[in-house]
C-alpha cells in the first residue's frame, strides 16, 4: 500500500513539475530570461482624439498615480512615465496632471474642485 501511495505522491509531483515549463503564455510582460518587458497588444481599433487635453487631478502627495513628468529610476514612477507616454502616442491626446494637495480624507475637497471648475465652464 504504502509502495502505491509513493508512486500516486511521485507521478503528481512530476506532473506539478512539467506543468510549470512552457512557453509565456499571452499577456506576459517579460521574455523568458531577460528582464525587458515585452510588447503587449490591445485589442483597440485605431483612434485619434486629434491633440484633445485630458485632464486630471491627482494627489500632490503621490504624483506617481498620473502626474508623472520625467524618469526618475523610480519603478513605479517609470512605469507610469511610459504607460502616459503610450497612451498620449496611442489616441493622439495630451494628458494632463492637475495636483492638488491633500490624501483621501480630504476627498470633498477633490470633489469641489472638480464641480466648481465643471460649474464655471472653465474646462480645467
Amino acid at each position: 500500500m504504502n509502495r502505491k501511495l509513493n508512486f500516486i505522491l511521485l507521478a503528481g509531483l512530476l506532473l506539478l513539475s512539467f506543468s510549470a515549463c512552457g512557453e509565456n503564455t499571452p499577456g506576459t510582460t517579460e521574455s523568458p530570461g531577460s528582464p525587458e518587458p515585452t510588447e503587449i497588444t490591445d485589442d483597440l481599433p485605431p483612434l485619434d482624439f486629434k491633440g484633445a487635453e485630458i485632464n486630471i487631478i491627482t494627489r500632490e502627495m503621490k504624483p506617481y498615480d498620473v502626474g508623472v513628468e520625467e524618469q526618475n529610476g523610480e519603478t513605479i514612477n517609470d512605469a507610469v512615465f511610459f504607460r502616459n507616454i503610450a497612451v498620449e502616442n496611442q489616441l493622439n491626446v495630451k494628458i494632463n496632471a492637475h495636483k492638488r494637495p491633500g490624501e483621501w480624507p480630504d476627498l470633498a475637497g477633490y470633489v469641489n474642485t472638480v464641480k466648481n471648475s465643471v460649474l464655471s465652464g472653465a474646462g480645467a
